[in-house]
């Protein structure tokens, strides 16, 4: 498509007197690798929250390919190619995991209200999900549950359901927190595989990851933009190492400053 694939323009977002995001904008355009970044409480968060529809912004628009969807329900972003993971993992630990990526793919395709009817007879739906389950490098676990495999191995399976929706846009909370960094590793071998025109914004702490993630960085501070820019340019700004340090604050105007694509 010609054009960004997703929009944030000027999104604010209100707790009482707390001011937890103000006038954020930022672009995908289709194959972004972003990574989004900043200290504790920056944010970073409540603006995925809103981008996804978790969350209904107190004022600016939300676009994607085109489309303002500011006030459409998560489900139905979801249907137009918006798909989320998030920090907790959210798949039924006693499924297995070929029965949670079934379940996804499914509701994708609009089976999800009709499945009494026997899952032999929607064999193009388990041939779906055992490709992408092989195509994420869980053959060895497909008939385990969930909940006995290794987390770092339980997030691949989060980004199976979020890819099962096949998505314009996927946005990822933190998908190597808690993990080792053997597995961590593995989350991470996954993502490179992901298609090349799928857009992709991240909430990451790691720094490490985040050089070998993105091409371009966004860091929030007191829920406004600081800077973006490439990886170098931003981990090697003097503002973002004082803020990593906890000794800046945004300057004023600075919500104003544009992430662009």
């Amino acid at each position: 498509m010609n054009g960004p694939v997703l929009e944030a323009i000027g999104l604010t977002k209100r707790f009482g007197a707390l001011v937890v995001a103000q006038q954020i904008s930022l672009t995908l355009a289709p194959g972004a690798r972003r990574a989004l970044i900043g200290p504790n409480g920056a944010g970073k968060t409540t603006f995925v929250a809103m981008l996804s529809g978790a969350l209904r912004p107190d004022g600016g628009t939300v676009r994607l390919a085109g489309e303002d969807v500011t006030g459409m329900a998560p489900h139905r972003r979801a249907r137009r190619g918006l798909a989320r993971t998030f920090q907790v993992n959210s798949q039924f630990g006693p499924l297995t995991v070929l029965e949670n990526v079934f379940l996804a793919v499914s509701e994708h395709a609009g089976f999800g209200g009709r499945m009494l009817r026997p899952a032999a007879s929607h064999r193009a739906l388990i041939e779906q999900a055992e490709a992408l389950i092989a195509k994420l490098d869980l053959g060895a676990e497909r008939h385990l549950p969930v909940s006995a495999i290794s987390y770092g191995k339980q997030r691949v399976v989060e980004i199976a359901l979020a890819l099962a929706a096949r998505p314009k846009v996927l946005l990822l909370d933190e998908p190597a927190a808690g993990i080792p960094s053997a597995e961590a590793a593995r989350v991470f071998d996954v993502l490179e595989k992901l298609p090349v025109e799928m857009a992709i914004l991240m909430i990451e702490h790691d720094m490490a990851i985040v050089r070998r993630f993105a091409a371009e960085v966004t860091v929030l501070v007191g829920g406004v933009v600081l800077m973006s820019g490439t990886p170098s340019e931003v981990l090697s700004s003097p503002d973002v190492r004082r803020v990593y340090l906890g000794r800046a604050e945004p300057q004023a105007g600075q919500g104003a400053v544009h992430a662009g694509a």
